[in-house]
């Protein structure tokens, strides 16, 4: 199964506004926690979807927690505690490391519950970086890869370009001169 990403989830939520920005301009859904201190880890958690705001598109809250071993009643007190707010949204993360068992509890128990599951590749979402764009839609995703040639040059490469063009030039100089000289030489002028 290949993975195709169409949010940003910042490594334990720490992420700071040039961080933002850079979301908002390349991303079209952020999935956690809003980091709500520029100098400190602290972060806010929110029990519904945000569209819009001033540093980011779309907010997917992470709010019921993450699954670190057999909490599923962790994660489903959360989600009960969350469903109270209207247009209520919930989400914990799975690390990949774990047993996938846990994950299986959870979603049955959720299921079982009458709760409903988001999927991503529903509604329109991109990730535009350089030259990689990628777009879902309706339960599709598409990707392109426009690979650009790009040449960047430093002060240094540029010295040695023009040193080398020197040495080419040089040399050549001195390959017509001796040329000429032998020219002369094979036809009896006077040196």
């Amino acid at each position: 199964m290949r993975s195709i990403p169409l949010a940003f989830e910042a490594p334990h939520y720490a992420i700071n506004r040039d961080g933002y920005e850079f979301l908002k301009e390349h991303f079209s859904t952020y999935v956690g926690h809003i980091q709500t201190s520029q100098y400190s880890f602290c972060t806010t958690s929110y029990p519904y979807r945000i569209e819009n705001i001033e540093f980011l598109n779309r907010l997917i809250p992470e709010n019921l927690g993450y699954v670190y071993s057999d909490n599923i009643n962790e994660i489903l007190k959360n989600i009960d505690r969350t469903s109270v707010v209207r247009d209520y949204f919930g989400g914990f993360y799975f690390h990949t490391f774990m047993d996938i068992d846990y994950l299986k509890k959870i979603i049955k128990e959720l299921k079982d519950r009458g709760y409903g599951f988001y999927d991503l590749k529903e509604e329109e979402n991109y990730v535009i970086l350089k030259d990689i764009t990628i777009k879902s839609s309706k339960g599709k995703v598409e990707g392109n890869y426009n690979k650009k040639l790009e040449i960047r040059l430093n002060f240094l490469d540029v010295q040695r370009i023009v040193l080398y063009i020197f040495i080419f030039l040089i040399t050549g100089l001195l390959f017509i001169l001796i040329h000429s000289l032998c020219l002369r030489r094979e036809k009896g002028y006077d040196l």
